[in-house]
């Protein structure tokens, strides 16, 4: 069973699942990207509604398009790009 942190989509492993030793075995050749769009929309719409001044995000930690638009349309309107 997968426990969900019910403010940002935060999840474990079920057991039985691969350790972080035999992942770090396969070491991929390009980075591994992992998109949750429900996790970044749940967790963009938390940060809007419970912090008060502007959400700014810094657009360098994951310059992704498709999350991008998840935060746009979720609130986060403003963006750091240095």
């Amino acid at each position: 069973m997968v426990h969900h942190n019910s403010a940002l989509g935060l999840a474990s492993a079920p057991s039985g699942t691969a350790s972080g030793a035999e992942i770090a075995k396969q070491r991929p050749v390009q980075p591994v990207t992992l998109l949750r769009p429900h996790a970044a929309r749940r967790a963009a719409r938390f940060f809007v509604e419970k912090f008060p001044g502007r959400s700014l995000y810094a657009v360098k930690a994951n310059p992704s398009q498709e999350l991008l638009r998840v935060l746009w349309d979720s609130g986060i309107t403003h963006y750091d790009v240095a």
